[in-house]
């Protein structure tokens, strides 16, 4: 189960940085929307 393991712990890291991601997106368009 050790290939289970690796699975889990590469989504749960993967899914942080998409999350990461997904704010920097939020801060990219409340910035282009505060400029118009």
């Amino acid at each position: 189960m050790l290939v289970l393991h690796t699975i889990r712990t590469h989504w749960s890291s993967s899914r942080r940085r998409a999350r990461a991601g997904c704010w920097a997106a939020e801060d990219l368009f409340q910035g282009e929307q505060r400029q118009t």
